[in-house]
């Protein structure tokens, strides 16, 4: 009788519904006692982390530091599942930038994870070894290094190696980009991914011809919520348009984000990188700065933090 299987499938189907019932209940909002409990938790945390921070002189940072002391005061670091992103003009320095972050990262012991999408992986090695060893990089890439300096770049390389910072040049679909930094961070606690450069990035799949707008759109909400799934920061770097030294301050600002309004708009970090040599023969060529531009979580927005820039490097001001 075909019907004598009836209400074991009514029950079947019944009890299908009410698994999708519940696991769509668990994944709506919650009651705020439970948020609260976690809130308390993770404040209690901060709090300690701030007062161990004054004891000891360091920043008091909560997340991934940059490494650069002037910026942690301002911004704070980078949170987990944090998108911050740099902008810069073309040779300005905004690859440098990144690697020197990603290198001082790694070497406090937070797990990096370098993704570029324009250099190969070995000219990204042998920059971070001339940071780390003071080797000038054309006398890397041209092979004229005295005894003295390939000691150096010998014992740098030796040091780069037993840091946690991984560097691939595979330049991987924004979906495979998303498994890639899961997996990362569920096999090695992976803290920061950083991503050279978003312009470079493939679109994602999408339906019709979408303009160029609107690829550059799809690749930054895609890299959010990477950062909100993974619960990674992520740092990824931006090409800004060419108008900004047609300007009386060549500085730059929010519209020279080119292509995307979205880059403004999803991430919590937006960052300026600014060399004023390349625009003023009188202005110093050993100096750099970076403009904060937005900062989601807390002020600073407009701070300007001046760097030094020596050996292609991007590192605290000091005074001579």
């Amino acid at each position: 009788d075909p019907t004598s299987d009836l209400p074991a499938l009514v029950s079947e189907v019944d009890t299908r519904m009410r698994a999708a019932r519940a696991a769509a209940i668990a994944e709506g909002p919650k009651p705020l006692d439970d948020g609260v409990r976690a809130l308390l938790e993770d404040q209690c945390q901060r709090n300690e982390r701030y007062r161990e921070a004054q004891r000891t002189g360091r920043s008091g940072v909560y997340g991934v530091p940059f490494g650069l002391p002037d910026l942690d005061r301002v911004i704070g670091g980078l949170e987990p599942g944090n998108l911050c992103v740099v902008g810069a003009r073309p040779a300005v320095g905004k690859t440098a930038l990144a690697l020197g972050i990603a290198a001082d990262v790694s070497a406090l012991g937070y797990p990096v994870d370098f993704y570029s999408y324009e250099m190969p992986r070995m000219e990204l090695l042998r920059r971070l070894t001339c940071y780390e060893s003071g080797v000038p990089q054309q006398g890397a890439r041209t092979g004229d290094l005295s005894r003295g300096q390939m000691d150096a770049f010998d014992q740098a390389a030796r040091d780069l190696a037993g840091q946690p910072l991984r560097v691939s040049d595979q330049r991987p679909s924004l979906s495979r980009l998303h498994g890639q930094i899961a997996t990362s961070k569920r096999e090695r606690g992976v803290a920061l991914a950083v991503v050279d450069y978003i312009q470079r990035m493939p679109p994602p799949p999408s339906q019709g011809k979408p303009n160029r707008e609107q690829e550059v759109s799809a690749i930054v909400r895609g890299l959010k919520e990477i950062a909100l799934d993974t619960g990674v920061s992520i740092l990824a770097l931006s090409q800004l348009n060419r108008d900004g030294p047609k300007r009386t301050d060549p500085r730059p600002t929010m519209v020279d984000f080119r292509e995307s309004g979205a880059i403004e708009m999803e991430a919590d970090q937006l960052l300026g990188l600014h060399r004023a040599s390349l625009y003023d023969d009188n202005a110093p060529a050993d100096q750099g700065s970076v403009i904060v531009l937005k900062n989601r979580h807390a002020a600073g927005a407009g701070d300007e933090i001046h760097l030094s820039f020596r050996n292609g490097r991007f590192g605290p001001l000091r005074s001579r």
